[in-house]
């Protein structure tokens, strides 16, 4: 039953699987013995395989991994800034820093296949680049290339610089001198598109922002600048832009396969994009408040937009990019740090307010198994971000079946609710 989540009850929701082989389902000849036991088994199917997602890994603060290098450079402590998984090795690449954005001058790629337990540089024992103005974002492809963007002050003249990781741990560093000085990014992997990774990125002037956009086959430094095909309002305005977001319809049904939107208060702008055209869908109610997180639910043909306007935290959730609903609003939450999906439910990343057990300033991880009715808590509690440092959007990262998150404190992985993604060698 590929794309329902399914209830606890005999009677069938919509049933999209053959019925008996005379007739096609409907609610008029619904065979409701097998097709109610099919509705169970699929609900009962997502509820076990989503019982992981509440339990998280102790936090890691900033971690000292110099014994992994064998002798050779050691880092001292690392903060996690970005992370992506890659399939085709199985496992979680992160891009970390050295110190605070701003005061250091090192960018380390780690690798892990034991979810944060164990990591493992790659590159060597050298730097992957300099970063000392902060890692923006990163993305895998399907065969093992990961690309992480950053930003470094050579000599006093800021440059926005790719790095490229292959499967094989070989790094490569180029600067994009089209992409200026990118104050945000995020960067996306889409496949079947024939452009492969899409960076998007903004310029900060003050109190105005300038629109980036590039695509690379591989992430190599061969970067074509397509800026000249974002919308007007997503390649300037006005106002701060505090991050940038993704969310990819891997099924291939929604007008437009990918999300990306610009975090701007009372002025976040998201665009579709579909081939070659990227189009403004900025929904209303955007107009007064902060996204903070895009995703799209294949189990309930759902996508999601979480955003703030420090009153409160409100998911929203559209079938067809157009028409959005209000699922859920937070009331005891002021920033919205991240949005997922996984066998079914909602996973957001939430920073609440003092509401007793949950102090002030703290990120916490929630979870909704029925669209976004009803929430739980995760066993998740991560201090609350450190202002002096930058740290990239999505702070929430799902492979599908586990899932990663981070602030500029800490980071922490969900014990694993399945089979890893299809992948590998």
């Amino acid at each position: 039953m590929h794309g329902v989540a399914g209830t606890p009850d005999n009677f069938p929701e919509t049933v999209n699987v053959p019925d008996d082989g005379s007739d096609a389902p409907s609610f008029a000849n619904i065979n409701t013995g097998p097709e109610g036991a099919l509705n169970r088994t699929q609900w009962l199917r997502q509820f076990v395989s989503s019982l992981a997602c509440g339990n998280w890994q102790a936090p890691i603060s900033t971690f000292d991994p110099g014994a992994v290098f064998g002798g050779g450079t050691d880092p001292g402590t690392l903060t996690l800034q970005t992370i992506s998984w890659d399939p085709y090795t199985q496992r979680w690449i992160g891009a970390f820093h050295d110190a605070l954005p701003g005061s250091g001058v090192g960018m380390w790629l780690m690798s892990t296949h034991s979810a944060g337990k164990t990591w493992q540089p790659i590159g060597g024992s050298t730097t992957a680049g300099l970063c000392d103005l902060g890692i923006l974002g990163s993305a895998t492809d399907a065969v093992g290339n990961t690309v992480v963007v950053h930003a470094w002050s050579n000599s006093g003249s800021p440059v926005t610089k790719v790095c490229r990781a292959t499967y094989s741990n070989t790094v490569t560093d180029t600067t994009q001198s089209f992409l200026g000085t990118l104050a945000q990014a995020v960067v996306v992997y889409v496949s079947g598109t024939g452009a492969g990774f899409y960076l998007f990125g903004a310029q900060q002037s003050g109190g105005t922002f300038t629109g980036k956009l590039a695509t690379s086959p591989d992430g190599s430094g061969t970067w074509t600048n397509a800026s000249s095909s974002l919308p007007l309002a997503f390649a300037s305005g006005s106002g701060t832009v505090s991050g940038m977001v993704a969310g990819i319809d891997s099924t291939g049904t929604s007008t437009y396969k990918l999300l990306v939107g610009l975090c701007v208060a009372g002025n976040s702008k998201i665009v579709g994009f579909n081939g070659t055209t990227v189009v403004d869908v900025t929904p209303s109610f955007l107009s007064s408040r902060t996204l903070g997180g895009l995703a799209y639910n294949s189990v309930r043909n759902l996508w999601g937009a979480l955003c703030a306007d420090g009153t409160g935290v409100y998911l929203y959730t559209s079938t067809d990019q157009v028409a959005w609903t209000l699922a859920k609003t937070f009331a005891a939450c002021t920033v919205a740090g991240g949005l997922a999906s996984m066998f079914g439910l909602w996973i957001a990343q939430l920073t609440s307010v003092n509401i007793g057990a949950f102090p002030a300033g703290n990120d916490r991880i929630m979870l909704s198994g029925d669209g976004g009715t009803t929430w739980t808590s995760a066993t998740y509690d991560l201090p609350g971000d450190n202002p002096a440092a930058v740290v990239a959007f999505p702070r929430l990262v799902s492979n599908g079946v586990q899932l990663a998150a981070y602030n500029a404190a800490q980071h922490s992985f969900s014990e694993q609710a399945g089979y890893t993604p299809e992948g590998g060698f």
